[in-house]
């Protein structure tokens, strides 16, 4: 019983917090993306996702983007790290591994 008292201050604290979340993730998302970065945005899908048209993205040649990938994934994988996500940062770092390992294949192709 008293265990269950002591948690309770923590999860109204934790609750206060996501209202307080939401409610400035909800003043951000009601500004036109047009507005925030000058650009327009594609608007999300159902699901949350968003798809941005392959004409958008700039053709980079196999191997750059794998190089490209891994690094990023890399500075992702320390992110999580630095955040206590383990299994995020184990993911990432594997992702970055097999970026590499398709930069290597790239060049030995060419």
């Amino acid at each position: 019983m008293a265990k269950r008292a002591a948690r309770a201050p923590d999860d109204q604290a934790q609750t206060s917090a996501g209202r307080n979340a939401a409610s400035a993730q909800d003043s951000i998302s009601q500004e036109p993306a047009t507005q925030r970065t000058g650009v327009a945005e594609p608007e999300p899908e159902e699901d949350g996702w968003v798809a941005y048209p392959p004409e958008e993205i700039e053709p980079m040649e196999p191997g750059d983007a794998a190089r490209y990938i891994a690094q990023m994934t890399r500075e992702l994988a320390a992110m999580a790290a630095s955040a206590q996500l383990e299994t995020l940062s184990y993911l990432l770092s594997m992702s970055a591994a097999e970026a590499e390992i398709a930069a290597q294949e790239s060049e030995e192709a060419q």
